[in-house]
């Protein structure tokens, strides 16, 4: 499926309120380049609202120059009175969004200044779409590009894809500042969020399960990575692997018990995916060569197959 946007292709998207939400922490050393390509885009966002999370460096400053300085009288900044953490204050931010589409923003990204326009056009022009993730180029503090990990199979160029729900999709494959979603997922959001959970887990899930996640092979974000990114730990130690099962199975059992609509077919593979997850989380914890073995019947609810040898070297690395 190619999209391709000719002249006057937008007349249906005109229509369409488009909303960013954007939290940031101390950001001040990279803020103003992201707040510039939010502004500077080919379609503009009706409003963009930005929560501070108790900076204490001039990031709140930096913002209320920009809004000023810009005139930009549908840009709002909230502060928290108290520390939320960073995934309950996009969860806040979703909350208080308005638009049709919602786009994600961390304070450190760059976007193509199209990213909106191309993002916005393909999702109203598809209802089968709730959540539409584009393409990601990654660089570090040096200005070097760096390879995006566990990325789905290079399409076409500009190619739709949908997103099956599988091993290897289960978890993110996407950050969460590539997403936009249609207001519809907002209250499943909120219905279905806990604490600790990550936003961008959570919205990817729920497009997996409803059948409406989709991917844009097309690099509309440049992700900066460095110190201050929220990087995923090591899984190499028992003690991590097990944590992170377990997140997922609680994740899951969450999902089977409290989401509107599944089908069949996603209820049968999540059941089956916490079947798998508590095999593992057993072999973790007790070893055993016949547990393990048979952990290879779970194989297509592995990330891939490689993770299946990983469990072994988790578990004989013990806690270290």
């Amino acid at each position: 499926m190619g999209y391709n946007m000719k002249e006057n292709d937008n007349i249906k998207s005109s229509n369409i309120r488009i909303s960013v939400v954007m939290t940031t922490y101390n950001g001040e050393r990279y803020l103003i380049q992201q707040l510039n390509s939010i502004a500077y885009q080919t379609k503009k966002a009706d409003e963009v609202l930005i929560f501070d999370d108790c900076s204490t460096d001039s990031t709140v400053q930096l913002i209320k120059d920009f809004i000023n300085n810009n005139k930009l009288s549908n840009w709002y900044l909230f502060t928290n009175k108290i520390n939320l953490g960073w995934r309950k204050n996009f969860i806040q931010g979703i909350s208080k969004a308005k638009g049709d589409i919602i786009f994600l923003s961390d304070q450190d990204d760059i976007w193509m200044k199209n990213k909106i326009e191309r993002m916005s056009y393909i999702m109203s022009e598809n209802e089968k779409i709730l959540i539409l993730s584009c393409n990601v180029r990654m660089k570090n503090d040096e200005n070097m590009q760096l390879k995006v990990k566990r990325a789905v199979p290079k399409y076409k160029s500009k190619k739709l894809e949908k997103v099956q729900l599988n091993g290897s999709t289960y978890r993110p494959i996407r950050p969460g500042c590539a997403y936009a979603f249609k207001k519809e997922v907002i209250p499943e959001i909120e219905r279905l969020w806990f604490e600790g959970l990550a936003h961008d887990s959570l919205i990817w899930v729920i497009g997996l399960i409803k059948e409406s996640l989709y991917i844009l092979n097309e690099p509309l974000v440049i992700q900066v990575r460095h110190a201050g990114n929220n990087t995923p730990t090591n899984e190499k130690t028992r003690k991590r692997r097990k944590e992170l099962l377990d997140s997922r199975k609680e994740l899951s059992v969450h999902l089977l018990n409290n989401i509107q609509y599944m089908s069949d077919r996603s209820q049968t593979w999540i059941r089956t995916y916490i079947h798998a997850a508590e095999s593992r989380i057993l072999f973790l914890q007790e070893g055993g060569m016949f547990r393990y073995i048979n952990l290879l019947r779970y194989i297509r609810y592995y990330p891939k197959f490689a993770s299946w040898f990983g469990d072994y070297i988790a578990f004989r690395n013990k806690g270290v």
